[in-house]
């Protein structure tokens, strides 16, 4: 019953005489705004033209001017997403274009590899596929193994020239000590007086070593393995006899040998299997 009542009440409010009297003076003031406009128009349409119209073209400019920024923004994140792609798009072109350009590559090395020891009947032509780091020039990883026939001790051959042996054969990959390293030791020979030494590797470059004191190293002289030990085959062209290095001791000399070949372009190998 009370509800009912302070219901009644709130309703009863908006009837009061005071708002009534408000809603009455606003409808009146528009009524006689509509038959004054009716009557005369021209005050409206100056109101119109001076007031209202520069006010709306003002909230309009400003408007624009908090939108713009947003729209910088927006167009800035689109085209950063836009410069991405792209940059990802060139990337992508740009890693096919250098297969394309590395097979090629290989293949004309290959070939040019195949035509050099296209002599050798029982060879192998192997990739290198891994080297000492630093620059050392001690060995090479190859991807031929003994699966391929590929042996311990078997000699590897690059344009033609004698380079290395192989020190250790897996199944399908194999490791070559170059004659470049410290560690490799080749029994040589110098053709024009049929002198021998040792050949080894090291900081001075290729040397041969252990030259008996009356030989005579002659610059230029071609420099072939021995195949004294019977580790390695005769005849295989190492280099020329380069400058004279002086004596060894009392009893040998030391001369430097020149090779064409240069450790950090070989890529591809020809290893003899026989």
């Amino acid at each position: 019953m009370s509800e009912n009542v302070r219901g009644r009440k709130r309703r009863s409010s908006w009837f009061s005489p005071v708002n009534s009297r408000i809603y009455l003076f606003v409808t009146s003031a528009l009524v006689l705004l509509v038959i004054l406009y009716k009557i005369w128009p021209l005050p409206f349409r100056y109101v119109s033209k001076h007031a209202l119209l520069p006010s709306v073209n003002v909230l309009a400019i400003m408007g624009q001017k908090i939108i713009s920024p947003v729209k910088l923004i927006k167009n800035i994140s689109e085209l950063d997403g836009k410069n991405k792609d792209l940059e990802k798009e060139n990337m992508q072109l740009k890693s096919s274009l250098a297969i394309k350009d590395d097979t090629s590559k290989n293949c004309s090395l290959y070939t040019k590899e195949l035509e050099k020891d296209s002599v050798y009947k029982n060879s192998i032509i192997s990739r290198v596929i891994g080297r000492t780091p630093g620059g050392l020039n001690s060995t090479l990883l190859l991807n031929k193994g003994s699966a391929d026939g590929v042996k311990e001790g078997s000699p590897v051959l690059f344009s033609g020239y004698f380079v290395g042996k192989v020190q250790k054969a897996e199944e399908n990959k194999s490791e070559v000590t170059l004659i470049f390293s410290h560690n490799s030791l080749v029994p040589v020979v110098m053709t024009k007086n049929n002198d021998g030494g040792l050949l080894q590797g090291g900081l001075e470059g290729l040397t041969i070593t252990d030259i008996p004191i009356n030989s005579k190293a002659e610059p230029g002289d071609n420099v072939l393995t021995s195949g004294l030990g019977g580790d390695l085959p005769s005849g295989l062209i190492v280099g020329k006899v380069g400058v004279h290095l002086g004596l060894q001791g009392d009893l040998f000399q030391k001369v430097k040998v020149e090779s064409p070949v240069n450790p950090y372009q070989i890529n591809f190998v020809t290893v003899l299997t026989k």
